[in-house]
C-alpha cells in the first residue's frame, strides 16, 4: 500500500510539471517509461489514470494502442486532459490526507518570499472568524466552541504573541476559569512537534510563539516540522 501511495505522488509530481504553462483542459501526453522510469507497470498505469479519470474525475485520458499495433516509441504515449481547478482540489485532499508533512512542509518552502522579498518565515498560525485554528494557511488543528475557555485563551494569546503570560493573568483577561494550561495546549491541537515549536507551557505561565521563522526551528535543532494530525473540535 505504501509504495502504491509513492507510485500515485510520482505520477502526480510529473502531471504537475507537464500543466506548468498550459491553459486548463489542455492535452497533453505523458510516457510510462521517459516520464516515469517505469515505476509503473503498463497495466497497472491503465489502472491508475482510468481511476483518476472515471472515479475522481480529475482529468481524461486516451490510453495508448495495443502493444502489437504499434508502429513506434510514440504510440506508447498516453494523451491526457485536465481541468485545472479540479485537479488542483484533488491534490490539495490528496496531500493533506496522505502525505500531510509533504505538503505542509513544501508550503512552507513556496511561501517564502513576500511581495518579492525573501522572509525566514516558515509557519505561522491564523485564527480564523470561525474560529479554526490554522497553520501556513492549510493543517487545521483544531475548531473552537464560540466563547469556550479554549476559544477565549487563544483569541488572548494570538492577539499577544511571543508574550509570557501567567494562569491568573490568562484568566483576568479573559474571565474564565483555566485549570489546567497543558490540556488546554493539546485541545487546540498542539501536540507533539507542533507544540514544541509553538508553545512553551509550565503548571503556570504559557507563551504562543507566532510565527517561526527559520532561526527559531534551528534553535531547537530542527529543520521542519512534522506533524501529528488530529484535528478536532474544542
Amino acid at each position: 500500500m505504501a509504495l502504491a501511495k509513492y507510485k500515485l505522488l510520482a505520477l502526480i509530481d510529473v502531471i504537475n510539471s507537464k500543466l506548468i504553462g498550459l491553459p486548463s483542459g489542455s492535452s497533453f501526453n505523458l510516457s510510462r517509461t521517459r516520464d516515469l522510469d517505469g515505476i509503473y507497470a503498463e497495466e497497472e498505469l491503465d489502472r491508475q489514470l482510468l481511476k483518476l479519470q472515471d472515479d475522481e474525475k480529475v482529468l481524461k485520458v486516451r490510453l495508448p494502442r495495443p502493444p502489437e499495433y504499434r508502429e513506434d516509441e510514440d504510440h506508447e504515449l498516453y494523451s491526457l486532459a485536465v481541468d485545472n481547478v479540479t485537479y488542483q482540489a484533488y491534490v490539495k485532499d490528496l496531500y493533506l490526507r496522505e502525505f500531510p508533512t509533504l505538503y505542509l512542509n513544501g508550503l512552507s518552502e513556496l511561501e517564502q518570499k513576500t511581495n518579492g522579498q525573501k522572509t525566514n518565515v516558515v509557519y505561522e498560525i491564523i485564527y480564523t472568524p470561525s474560529r479554526e485554528i490554522i497553520v501556513n494557511k492549510i493543517l487545521q488543528l483544531a475548531s473552537l466552541d464560540f466563547d469556550s475557555t479554549n476559544d477565549a485563551v487563544f483569541s488572548f494569546l494570538y492577539n499577544n504573541p511571543n508574550k509570557k503570560f501567567t494562569k491568573k493573568e490568562l484568566e483576568n483577561a479573559t474571565k474564565k476559569t483555566i485549570s489546567d494550561l497543558h490540556k488546554i495546549v493539546e485541545q487546540l491541537g498542539f501536540i507533539g512537534q507542533l507544540r514544541n515549536v509553538f508553545i512553551s507551557v509550565s503548571k503556570d505561565t504559557i507563551c504562543f510563539k507566532n510565527p517561526i521563522t527559520k532561526i527559531d526551528l534551528e534553535q531547537q535543532g530542527l529543520i521542519r516540522i512534522e506533524p501529528i494530525i488530529k484535528p478536532k473540535k474544542a
